[in-house]
This record gives structure tokens, C-alpha cells and sequence, in this order.
């Protein structure tokens, strides 16, 4: 019986599993996977979320192969998880030392329209993604909200609708991304606490980006309808008061 590398997901990997299937993100290929039933559950026991010994029994019941292979094969899928960046060794460090960064400033929407922010913010997250990529749109640095001014949520929508008018998008109407981002960053501006989500569904794979805020969909028809099981979320909340 062969034992089983201690690995850890990587930092750039979202993972989600539907309907037995693993779902995989990458954001340095700026890629999605689906992984096979047998990968799919090689996959799990890498992760450390099950055993190998009873994933084997399973598989060997399942599909008529011998033990020498099945863990030649499983050897193979963990050398190249680790090949392709998509899991680490235990002791070995994902990324370099993180190097204090400044506290990102803010845009003081107080001192001009919040219209002109949101269209700002909009052509901001647009450049990112169109010359920096899926990876540095993704991971900008985003200030918390100072406070929870959810009280503040309909007048955002408000205006963020009235500045959609002025959006381009080279990818529309594929262009989810770069709307739910933007959308996230002005609610967070405003110190209105978001979620931003991105979702999978399997069967025909598609991917869709929406924002919620406590829980539900904000100006997404497509986040409601339950089609899109989510991968991967960013969370803003203000700080809590003890």
C-alpha cells in the first residue's frame, strides 16, 4: 500500500465539488477543470479530506483494474497536481514571504459624485483585467468597509445602475467578470459589506461572477435561479465592535 504525499492546495486554486465531480480554478492559467469521477476522487484524498485505502476499495469494485495499477495511477495524478501548480508539497512555501503593503486609499466618494466613482472603478477593473489578466483583477488589494452602512444598499444600486450606461466592454456580453468586480469594489467603497462570487455549473459547463450582499444576489438575475454552484467568493466585512 503506498502512502500518500501530505499535499496543500495552493493559493491560486478554487476547488468546488458537484454532483461527485470536482470543479478546479486556476487563476494563474486564468482556467477551469473538471476532473473525472476517478480523478475526482484521487483528488479528495490528496486534499486530506478522505483516506486512500477506502477511495481504493471503491475504485477497484468499481472498474475492473489491479492494485499495482490503480496506484501507479494514483502516484502519476499527485506528481502532476504538483507539476501543474494546482497543490503543494507540505513543506514548501506556496508563495515568497509577504512584504507588509500599504493600506490601499480610498476614493473618498464623499468629495465628488459616486456616478463618476462607479464609472472610475469600472474602467480601473477593466484595465486590470484586459492587460494584468484574471489573476491581478481578482487579487487587488480592497479596503474593509470602515462600518456596515447596508442601510445605503438601494441608493448604491441606484447609482451603479445609472453609471452602467457609460460602461464598454470588449467582452460583452461576456463580460460578467469585470461588472461583478466592479460592482463589489463600489459597494465596499461605500463601507456596504459584499460578497463577490463566482460560481460553476457542470453540465453544459458554464461560469458565471454575481455580488451578494447577506446572502442575496445584487443586480444579477442569473446569481437567483440556483443554475451556479459557487467556487470561489471574496468577503468584505466592517469591523465588528466588541
Amino acid at each position: 500500500m503506498i502512502e500518500p504525499r501530505k499535499l496543500n492546495l495552493a493559493s491560486s486554486v478554487r476547488y468546488a465539488k458537484i454532483d461527485g465531480y470536482i470543479v478546479l480554478l486556476d487563476f494563474n492559467t486564468e482556467s477551469y477543470q473538471v476532473l473525472n469521477q476517478v480523478a475526482s476522487m484521487m483528488w479528495s484524498v490528496l486534499i486530506q479530506e478522505t483516506d486512500w485505502e477506502s477511495q481504493r476499495k471503491v475504485l477497484i469494485d468499481c472498474y475492473d483494474v489491479s492494485d499495482e495499477v490503480l496506484d501507479k495511477d494514483f502516484v502519476a495524478f499527485s506528481a502532476n497536481c504538483i507539476l501543474n501548480s494546482l497543490l503543494i508539497e507540505e513543506d514548501l512555501p506556496d508563495v515568497a514571504p509577504s512584504v507588509p503593503k500599504k493600506q490601499v486609499q480610498r476614493l473618498r466618494l464623499r468629495f465628488f459624485p459616486s456616478i463618476l466613482a462607479a464609472i472610475f472603478i469600472y474602467y480601473k477593473n477593466l484595465f486590470t483585467l484586459t492587460r494584468k489578466g484574471f489573476k491581478a483583477a481578482y487579487e487587488q488589494d480592497v479596503n474593509p468597509p470602515t462600518e456596515d452602512r447596508t442601510d445605503s444598499l438601494l441608493s448604491a444600486i441606484r447609482t451603479f445602475s445609472r453609471a452602467e450606461h457609460f460602461f464598454f466592454s470588449p467582452r460583452s456580453p461576456n463580460d460578467c467578470l469585470v461588472r461583478s468586480l466592479s460592482l463589489y469594489h463600489f459597494l465596499t467603497e461605500l463601507s456596504i459589506p459584499a460578497e463577490h462570487v463566482i460560481g460553476v455549473c457542470r453540465v453544459p459547463f458554464q461560469a458565471h461572477a454575481w455580488v451578494e450582499c447577506r446572502g442575496v444576489p445584487i443586480l444579477d438575475q442569473l446569481g437567483h435561479d440556483g443554475r451556479y454552484f459557487p467556487i470561489a467568493r471574496l468577503v468584505t466585512k466592517p469591523p465588528s465592535h466588541s
